[in-house]
């Protein structure tokens, strides 16, 4: 997947107040090398690969800073565990595939045609009955992977 690259970063943190300050590129750079969805202390592991000497302070209140800006997405797959993806254009819409042994993240943009049609209709029913407008949604299955299942 592509990737909104440091400009557009830059640019959400500059027009928020903010600077791409070293601490802020170097995780970022990070999240970009790592992929997948980390959580804050792979990122940790992942800096100190590299003699970064980032706390983990400064990463939670980083990845925080980024959640609040649209730069990151958060999510909790179940194992107690933030989790981070960089956000992304060309990644937008997409769901994933969970393990509940090993909590492998698989992604996923099959079918997005056909569960377009099926959440928009369950969006509205849902609207309708409980007079509840929604403006997103995420979906997540959890279950084994192939591995796991050995």
């Amino acid at each position: 997947m592509r990737r909104r690259g440091f400009r557009n970063w830059e640019n959400s943190l500059k027009e928020n107040g903010y600077k791409l300050t070293n601490p802020r590129k170097t995780i970022l750079e990070a999240l970009e090398r790592r992929g997948g969805h980390p959580n804050a202390r792979e990122i940790l592991l992942e800096l100190s690969r590299k003699n970064s000497e980032i706390g983990l302070t400064t990463i939670y209140r980083t990845l925080d800073l980024f959640v609040k800006l649209g730069i990151l997405k958060r999510y909790d797959f179940g194992d107690r565990q933030n989790r981070y993806e960089l956000f992304s254009e060309d990644n937008e819409h997409h769901h994933h595939l969970i393990c509940k042994k090993c909590i492998k993240v698989i992604e996923y943009d099959d079918f997005l045609d056909e569960e377009t049609t099926l959440i928009k209709k369950i969006e509205k029913m849902l609207t309708e009955k409980y007079d509840f407008v929604i403006d997103k949604h995420e979906l997540t299955f959890y279950g084994y992977c192939k591995n796991c299942r050995k």
